[in-house]
């Protein structure tokens, strides 16, 4: 079911969004001197961001409240989803760390002479913010409207 409705986001406006946000993201650090700080900024922006509208706007939208008596699969997996960006959060200084890394090692390994490290970096941090709007924002909102029109008798109001 999971896969389903991460394949069901992939359309081609958000293929294309992706792409842009890839190119995007390629050119800022081919831009600047230091492509570290470049790209944790970028990820402290989207992480900031991103917890911001979890916090204060989206936790409201998916929150269900159904019969106490009542146990659904789809519930379960509602509450479960929902608190993935917590998730995001927690590996986001991580992620950071890593990129700067991978900033330094570029000079060392002759992987890089073939990839650029811009393009690898922007694709990890294109990825990573997808992935944290599919699973943080897509797939708990998708849930909560398929468990609405099959299961609305047993919502509270």
């Amino acid at each position: 079911m999971q896969v389903r409705y991460l394949f069901e986001f992939f359309k081609l406006p958000k293929l294309l969004i992706t792409i842009a946000s890839i190119l995007i993201l390629y050119l800022l650090f081919e831009l600047v001197n230091d492509k570290s700080l470049a790209a944790a900024v970028v990820q402290v922006v989207f992480l900031l961001s991103f917890l911001a509208y979890w916090f204060f706007v989206y936790r409201k939208e998916v929150k269900l409240n159904v019969d106490a008596d009542k146990r659904f699969l789809l519930h379960e997996q509602l509450r479960t989803w929902k608190n993935a960006p917590l998730i995001f959060a927690a590996l986001s200084p991580g992620m950071i760390n890593a990129i700067s890394k991978l900033f330094e090692m570029q000079d060392k390994f002759i992987f890089f002479n073939y990839l650029n490290a811009s393009v690898l970096v922007a694709l990890f941090i294109a990825l990573y913010g997808i992935l944290a709007i599919v699973t943080g924002i897509y797939m708990p909102r998708r849930i909560k409207d398929d468990f609405l029109s099959e299961f609305s008798q047993f919502v509270k109001a």
